[in-house]
């Protein structure tokens, strides 16, 4: 008569009855404590019965946290870029950080590493203006660390730039109204708002540029050049009271 081969219900083991097989019939976690099974395995011919006393000793693999999905790439402030994930998957120990590295776009640029805490989200700063960039990320245990993810991309701020970097314009000492207009052009096709310093008797139209006379222009009293300075850093654009 043939024997049947058994084992109790409860761990997460399993036993072929014919050949008397054991396998694993569950999922083994080092970091969970349980970490030595004893069981008996019952050998039977349907009349009579031996056991045997079976040990299993679960030893630790190293279970770094899976890759991640490519990070979210997005502009922040001047020169920075703003970055977040989603947790990966992870067998192990838990995510203690996450490692961050990111080049310009294009052959031959080289990685700069940045390290994050358990956060999921970072802030990288002085990066060139109008710049594409690739990012990475990883996660890390105490047992190691994951592959890096793909790359996400993303661009930084482009700055503003005037179609022209500087005018002269001469006006008579009466005029009242409308001097000029500079446009300027943004890279990323942000909104613009014109601006001129305080203290001049010109005003600027934020939205559109135009310069016009805010105040009464005396080319009697010698003030007759004033230098007015956009705010994207250009040149000094000039305009002359004439009597």
């Amino acid at each position: 008569m043939r024997e049947r081969y058994s084992i109790p219900e409860g761990p997460p083991f399993a036993v072929d009855a014919v050949t008397g097989e054991i396998s694993v019939a569950g999922t083994l976690d080092y970091e969970s404590g349980d970490t030595l099974y004893e069981f008996v395995v019952t050998a039977s011919d349907e009349t009579l019965a031996d056991v045997a006393t079976v040990t299993i000793t679960v030893t630790d693999v190293e279970e770094s946290p899976e890759r991640m999905d490519p990070p979210t790439v997005a502009r922040a402030g001047a020169g920075e870029l703003a970055v977040s994930w989603s947790e990966p998957a992870n067998a192990g120990p838990p995510i203690t950080h996450y490692r961050v590295r990111y080049r310009e776009a294009g052959a031959g640029a080289s990685w700069t590493a940045d390290s994050v805490g358990p956060a999921q989200a970072d802030t990288i700063g002085g990066l060139a203006d109008g710049t594409t960039y690739v990012v990475q990320v990883r996660a890390g245990n105490a047992e190691g660390q994951g592959r890096w993810s793909r790359s996400g991309e993303g661009a930084t701020n482009g700055a503003p730039v005037f179609d022209s970097t500087a005018a002269a314009w001469t006006v008579a000492e009466d005029h009242a109204g409308a001097v000029g207009a500079l446009a300027a052009d943004d890279p990323d096709g942000d909104s613009l708002t014109y601006s001129i310093p305080d203290g001049l008797p010109f005003a600027v139209d934020a939205a559109t540029g135009e310069i016009s006379v805010a105040e009464t222009l005396n080319y009697e009293s010698g003030d007759t050049l004033y230098g007015l300075e956009g705010s994207a850093d250009i040149e000094w654009q000039t305009s002359s009271a004439t009597g």
